[in-house]
């Protein structure tokens, strides 16, 4: 909460999609402002093409006892991030993006390597791959509706109950103590 406004932000990552997708919104429209820029420790460089915002940042080639760069080695990794916004203004410019009063804005992020095999030079196109992801997502409820159906065929397989007994108000050392002397009585422990 800020200024009497409440702000959510509610993300996931879709295995489908390929994507990690974020939604930030407000209790009251037009009160969704913020610049991104994406940033890396490694040699890298960021910028906007066709409405993405896209980081490229290249591994060194060896890190012991110097660090060393080549052109062709080395493993790279492009971020890609494509916003929606409803409501307000989105300003690209040359290295961020600026959202200025929106209702709410959803952002799509794809990460990818150049990496092929552990026995072949990095060669795959990550920005490429990154775009791809980018292209396909649908929209935001779309996503979720998708990735909360996969997620619950892994994790709705079982399901796990504590049992709450008349002695969940007793301290721990207390039921260990009666457990011992009554057995298996105390399923709650």
């Amino acid at each position: 909460v800020y200024d009497e406004v409440r702000y959510k932000r509610e993300g996931f990552i879709s295995h489908r999609n390929n994507c990690i997708v974020i939604k930030i919104s407000a209790s009251k429209n037009e009160s969704v402002s913020f610049t991104m820029h994406l940033d890396s420790p490694l040699y890298h460089r960021s910028y906007v093409m066709n409405e993405l915002l896209i980081c490229e940042a290249k591994c060194p080639d060896k890190s012991f006892p110097d660090i060393e760069y080549s052109d062709f080695k080395g493993v790279s990794g492009v971020t890609a991030v494509m916003l929606c916004s409803v409501g307000g203004e989105v300003k690209y410019n040359a290295e961020s993006v600026n959202v200025i009063n929106a209702d709410f804005v959803e952002l799509y992020i794809s990460c990818e390597t150049s990496f092929v095999s552990f026995d072949k030079e990095p060669k795959a196109d990550a920005q490429a791959k990154c775009i791809e992801s980018l292209t396909k997502p649908g929209s935001y409820d779309e996503i979720l509706k998708k990735h909360l159906s996969d997620y619950k065929k892994l994790f709705d397989r079982m399901s796990f109950e504590l049992y709450n007994e008349d002695n969940s108000h007793l301290p721990t050392d207390v039921r260990v103590r009666d457990f011992e002397k009554n057995g298996f009585e105390d399923l709650g422990l």
